[in-house]
């Protein structure tokens, strides 16, 4: 509940307050990621929520480098997938 007090979900300022509060709890770790990237990193932070971005990425990137590193097979799903008659065939592809 406090959690929601802090940050309501209507109005969006609520999401954009918790944006701005995630923005800056990572500062360190960003500018650490990007320190030979600064050009990257300016244009990250010019992003709202790039906090979640950057996890979102080093997610995947770490995903990545596991199924690699384990010699693990992976399949890759793009959104595109599942556009249109995509769907089933790659519904069954997951499944």
């Amino acid at each position: 509940k406090e959690f929601q007090e802090e940050f309501p979900m209507l109005p969006i300022k609520g999401f954009q307050k918790w944006c701005h509060a995630m923005d800056a709890t990572y500062v360190e770790e960003e500018e650490q990621a990007f320190k030979d990237y600064p050009k990257a990193l300016k244009l990250m932070q010019s992003c709202l929520c790039h906090a979640e971005v950057f996890k979102f990425v080093q997610w995947h990137n770490r995903a990545f480098e596991t199924t690699d590193e384990m010699d693990l097979p992976a399949l890759i799903v793009h959104y595109e997938d599942f556009y249109g008659k995509g769907f089933y065939p790659t519904h069954h592809k997951i499944l």
